[in-house]
């Protein structure tokens, strides 16, 4: 048990403080007329600008076609946790079926609390500090791929079609939440999701995302916000305004995947929540434009033939 109370007291501090900054710079974002209120000649203008809610996110088919020449720059490595004392290897790695030509690596508790204290001594105590292993989980997948590179998936996903593509295209991919669920349900545009996510070994970004681990470590929050989806997208929104010339292609770059590759669906119950949010009359164009979007007849239709993995 940690006994770091006044580290944890000046941790937390912190922690409130760039939370509430944060929370701040969420209110530039709801709408174009806000924006216009906000800082325009500082650093912190571009990160405002670069997390606006005043554009409607669009995604490109970058993927689809030819599988690109030259070297792969993601390795063919797969990283799983396993949360059960007996091992099934041969059972999880039917289930995100990837072929012979990927190293397949379970990681049991056990094996994932020895990875960090043997690679990542500074962060160990802040790892052994999380109340819950939910953060653990969270924090190790960017410690694991920093150190070996390769993809990490969540139990449960199943691969549709090889990742090649992706693989050989980029030197660091995440995968996003519906547009819709992350502008309603989070009021946050273009949210990213590590459910699902590949680097190349020691990329800078997961660097940034390890160094800055014990800073949010006492953030009065839940997981996501701590070690997760917020805290992710959070660092690559300013990761990406501090980088102007910075291109997804680059091997210090960073892409967000479209949703459609990796979410054929959103729940059923997601969508009544968000048209429920719908209703109110205090809503930015971007939130109607997402509210419009729902109620489309064709809206959360399965899309196999752009999907590269699902849940199930």
């Amino acid at each position: 048990m940690r006994r770091l109370e006044t580290l944890d007291i000046l941790l937390g501090a912190l922690s409130l403080c760039t939370w509430i900054v944060y929370t701040k710079v969420d209110n530039c974002f709801l709408s174009q007329e806000i924006m216009s209120a906000c800082p325009t000649n500082s650093q912190f203008s571009k990160r405002l600008k670069a997390n606006a809610l005043d554009e409607i996110p669009k995604d490109l088919n970058y993927i689809d076609g030819p599988q690109t020449n030259g070297k792969i720059r993601i390795p063919k490595i797969m990283h799983q946790f396993l949360n059960k004392k007996v091992v099934n290897t041969s059972a999880s790695k039917n289930m995100i079926n990837v072929d012979s030509s990927w190293k397949y690596i379970e990681w049991t508790r056990e094996k994932r609390n020895t990875f960090v204290h043997e690679k990542f001594k500074d962060i160990a105590p802040f790892y052994d500090g999380y109340r819950k292993h939910e953060f653990r989980d969270e924090a190790i997948r960017y410690m694991i791929l920093f150190e070996l590179g390769g993809v990490y998936a969540d139990s449960g996903w199943k691969m549709l079609r090889p990742l090649d593509n992706i693989l050989h295209k980029f030197a660091c991919f995440f995968g996003q939440v519906w547009h819709e669920e992350s502008i309603l349900t989070f009021h946050i545009p273009r949210l990213a999701s590590d459910t699902l996510m590949g680097c190349q070994r020691s990329h800078p970004f997961l660097k940034i995302l390890i160094e800055n681990l014990p800073s949010f470590y006492s953030m009065p929050a839940w997981a996501p916000a701590s070690t997760g989806l917020y805290y992710v997208t959070f660092h690559y929104k300013h990761y990406i305004a501090d980088n102007d010339n910075l291109t997804s292609e680059n091997d210090n770059g960073v892409q967000l995947l479209p949703p459609e590759y990796f979410f054929q669906q959103i729940p059923q119950k997601t969508i009544t929540q968000m048209k429920k949010k719908c209703e109110s009359n205090e809503l930015s164009g971007v939130q109607k434009w997402a509210c419009a979007s729902i109620y489309r007849p064709e809206f959360n239709t399965k899309a196999p033939n752009s999907s590269f993995a699902v849940r199930i």
